[in-house]
């Protein structure tokens, strides 16, 4: 309970942080319905498209603070093509989400000063909060 109530504190803080870069839509943030309890631990935002992604992921990496894209949409990994005989196309939402999805640092051991470098990097690359 304490784990996740730190990261859920983590969580809140980014999403006030980011809330002016929602507001002027230049990314979009994770949403949780207010039936779920979930356990927060992964933050990201979604980039405008996949070469914003890149640059925002090379731009984080630049400064010390790891971002990733976090995932592959598992229809596309060699397994599944192999297996299930899946192919490119054919989940577009999954696959547009997947190529600009940007994984921030999230953990209950993340310091408020470690935070607001994460914070200041991202508001800085898309060029403050105004």
């Amino acid at each position: 309970d304490q784990i996740t109530a730190a990261r859920r504190d983590r969580f809140r803080r980014y999403q006030e942080a980011f809330a002016p870069l929602r507001a002027r839509r230049i990314v979009t943030l994770p949403t949780v319905p207010r039936e779920c309890d979930p356990a927060y631990h992964i933050y990201y935002l979604i980039a405008e498209d996949v070469a914003a992604q890149h640059r925002l992921i090379a731009f984080l990496r630049g400064h010390g603070i790891e971002a990733s894209s976090h995932f592959v949409a598992l229809h596309l990994s060699p397994l599944s093509q192999r297996m299930l005989h899946t192919r490119p196309g054919m989940l577009p939402v999954t696959e547009r989400l997947a190529d600009r999805l940007v994984r921030l640092p999230l953990s209950a051991q993340l310091s408020p000063a470690d935070q607001q470098t994460v914070v200041d990097a991202v508001l800085a690359f898309f060029g403050g909060t105004h």
